[in-house]
């Protein structure tokens, strides 16, 4: 056992218990504080930080119970221990329920006191030093899953780097796949609450009793199939962050109820009265922009002006394409070693088809393409044919279409006027303008080669 100490109040309304105690402590070191009522010890809770708290269970303005939830609402890292004489199975399930770090049966044994209050401080140095690590930790790699060069990601995780200390509600826009969920996680692991909860939540989708339920939590019968109480995200949240992905989607009437939360900071669960004071962050996303919601009415201003204290925009992978490169190497090595495959890279062929795929799925998709490549891949390299379909037939290279599919030189010609006709969905006037040839020309060649035309083709020729 280490030889340390620290910081105790007792609270006891014996004073024969609290000059016993108060000896005790003193003389291994122990900075000790004393109050005979519950009233007293609030107070001196209210002034200072102590390591440990023993307060007895039954007290003659209240209970223990009180001191515990008191300290524990202060101080959730305080230990608490608590006393009685007149121990119960209940009262000590009552006491742990709440967050007591023992439970102890006068009289008590002096020594045994001593020492479990040398292990409550042991354990709370340790989880002060385990907190201590883990935000080292997250602040050299929290964004070793966010990768790219480009000015507008760099721009955003900067904005990133100077909220996250802060503890303003930030929006952050930009389509499916462009990584939302980890920039929501990467401004909580820089943050102060980084070792509380991260919860998340994609409100699309989920109904309105359903979703308030959620957030909110219930009680026993609140409503239909509510057979037990529940505690809601923005509780289990509590002294961390709740990110709402797709808050666009959120009905009006749960909106409402969000505004009042973020601006009473308390909620109220579906079925009850009781007002629970909340200390969470909000963090929001939407992969559509809530301006637009706004105008159409589909979403409150005065909610979006509160979500959006800090906007963060997230560039498609169109928008960075210089970035693809770099992902497709770090999603091949971390696959290849997943998968335990000794895969160099990619082929040529297969390089240019994922650097010319216009990736409608984002960052995601290109993981996901990446990962059946590797799963499929049977040599050193990936080639081609490794890749999705819907990645090499969207534009087949020259020397693909040779090596795989030989043809004559006017086969070449009619496949090539088909896929132009199918890119600008059959519009013969962009055709033409793409083939750099007269609209005459284009419409020869399609009778010549026999290039069936869909019925509204010719509706749009002229467009």
């Amino acid at each position: 056992m280490k030889n340390f100490s620290g910081s105790i109040l007792i609270v006891d309304d014996e004073s024969s218990i609290l000059t016993t105690l108060e000896i005790l402590f003193t003389n291994e070191g122990w900075a000790v504080d004393l109050a005979s009522s519950v009233k007293d010890g609030r107070f001196l809770l209210e002034k200072g930080i102590y390591d440990i708290i023993v307060t007895d269970l039954r007290l003659n303005d209240g209970s223990g119970q009180e001191i515990l939830e008191y300290a524990k609402a202060l101080n959730k890292r305080a230990e608490v221990i608590v006393l009685t004489a007149y121990g119960t199975v209940k009262s000590a399930v009552d006491a742990m329920r709440l967050g007591a770090f023992d439970y102890m049966i006068k009289p008590i044994d002096s020594d045994k006191l001593l020492f479990t209050a040398l292990k409550a401080i042991e354990r709370k140095n340790l989880v002060t030093e385990v907190k201590t690590l883990k935000k080292e930790f997250l602040k050299k790699y929290d964004f070793h899953n966010i990768m790219g060069q480009s000015p507008r990601l760099l721009e955003a995780l900067d904005i990133v780097n100077r909220i996250a200390e802060t503890d303003v509600s930030a929006l952050i826009e930009g389509e499916n796949g462009t990584g939302k969920d980890l920039v929501a996680r990467a401004i909580h692991n820089k943050s102060p609450r980084a070792s509380g909860p991260f919860v998340a939540i994609n409100c699309s989708g989920i109904n309105e009793n359903l979703l308030e339920s959620e957030l909110f939590g219930h009680v026993k019968g609140s409503f239909t199939g509510a057979i037990a109480n529940r505690v809601g995200l923005f509780e289990e949240a509590d002294g961390g962050t709740l990110f709402l992905d797709e808050v666009g989607s959120m009905p009006l009437s749960v909106q409402a109820k969000l505004l009042r939360v973020l601006q009473d900071k308390s909620i109220q669960r579906l079925g009850s009265n009781k007002v629970l004071k909340i200390n969470t962050r909000l963090i929001s996303a939407s992969n559509r922009r809530l301006t637009d919601l706004v105008k159409s009415g589909e979403f409150r201003e005065d909610l979006y002006y509160r979500l959006r204290v800090v906007e963060i925009s997230l560039p498609s992978l169109r928008e960075r394409a210089g970035d693809v490169l770099l992902l497709c190497n770090s999603f091949l090595e971390k696959f290849s070693m997943t998968m335990k495959k000794d895969i160099k890279g990619f082929s040529r062929d297969a390089l240019n088809s994922l650097l010319r795929y216009p990736w409608p799925g984002n960052v995601r998709e290109l993981e996901n393409c990446v990962e059946s490549a590797v799963a499929l891949c049977r040599a050193g390299v990936i080639e081609i044919d490794d890749l999705p379909k819907s990645i090499i037939n969207t534009e087949e290279t020259l020397t693909n279409i040779v090596m795989h599919h030989p043809m004559t030189l006017e086969d070449l010609e009619k496949k090539y006027i088909l896929e132009t006709l199918k890119s600008t969905n059959w519009n013969q006037k962009k055709t033409a303008g793409i083939l750099a040839i007269g609209r005459n020309t284009l419409w020869r060649k399609i009778k010549t080669y026999n290039i069936q035309l869909p019925a509204l083709s010719s509706e749009i020729s002229s467009v």
